[in-house]
């Protein structure tokens, strides 16, 4: 009698597991596909993304040039998991600051339940992958391009910060320029030219001017790859967008942004001189 209730209920029990393990299989796979992922992952990761390295070298050293050293690899992204084709998301990207680069990520299971894998590759490394994955601490939400070796140890890890969400619209300007207009140059200022006179300016995020002249927009240089005659801070300064109007080089200390005539010096070899100031800006609060 034992022997068969024992048996009864292990018959029992193993139909009881081939009845649930189906739909337990099914619930995992449904978490697990791409439209599910993109739901779960699509707050913390979906927006616009600037090295935190790099604006954190940026509010410190209040230069461009000094910080551009940070750069390197892939220092700005753009994620909108709502654009999946099939389990494929495009992240259009940047390469050293210098030149388009078409990423993309996958909606698919990664090495930690909060990372997403993408096709980004070390050519020096072989074996090697990266994953995105996003880490809260206090109010902040940061990127993380994490780097793994083959055997899944992690190597080095990126973050970023969110600048802007997809959501929110800027005129044709890449995510570094917005950044440094952002933290460096937007708001409302006191200026004074080189004549004495003065006005109320304000700097816009999207490069616009009001109050300064005949100017009307400006846009500074990020891009330092290419340093013959280009190796300071300096900006484009026009009355229309994307035109050639005048190069300037800046100074920012404190709540002071001070402009500099500048002119290119061919001999021995093309350079940028600053000349004499041409505005003193100071940031009202």
């Amino acid at each position: 009698m034992l022997g068969a209730a024992v048996a009864g209920l292990v018959a029992c029990q193993s139909t009881q597991q081939e009845a649930e393990h189906p739909a337990n299989s099914e619930a995992t796979n449904n978490a697990s596909s791409p439209q599910a992922l993109a739901q779960r992952f699509a707050p913390f990761m979906n927006g616009n993304w600037v090295s935190a390295e790099y604006l954190d070298a940026l509010a410190r050293t209040k230069s461009p040039y000094e910080a551009s050293d940070l750069l390197m690899g892939v220092p700005e992204l753009s994620i909108n998991l709502n654009a999946a084709v099939g389990d494929s998301v495009p992240v259009p990207a940047s390469l050293n600051n210098h030149e388009g680069y078409p990423m993309g990520l996958f909606l698919r299971p990664a090495i930690k339940a909060n990372a997403l894998p993408t096709n980004h590759f070390d050519p020096d490394k072989t074996g090697s992958f990266y994953e995105f994955s996003y880490r809260i601490t206090g109010p902040d939400t940061f990127l993380v391009l994490n780097h793994y070796d083959q055997r899944k140890r992690l190597l080095d890890a990126v973050r970023y910060r969110r600048v802007l969400r997809n959501n929110q619209r800027m005129r044709e300007m890449d995510l570094i320029e917005y950044a440094v207009n952002r933290q460096l140059f937007a708001g409302r200022y006191a200026a004074t030219d080189s004549a004495g006179r003065t006005s109320n300016v304000q700097l816009t995020t999207d490069g616009r001017i009001t109050g300064l002249g005949p100017w009307r927009w400006y846009q500074p240089t990020t891009d330092f790859v290419v340093i013959l005659a280009n190796d300071v801070d300096n900006l484009q300064i026009s009355t229309k967008p994307n035109a050639s109007g005048s190069t300037m080089t800046f100074r920012v200390s404190g709540d002071t942004l001070r402009l500099y005539a500048a002119k290119v010096v061919e001999t021995p070899k093309p350079e940028l001189v600053q000349g004499k100031l041409h505005y003193t800006l100071v940031r009202q609060r």
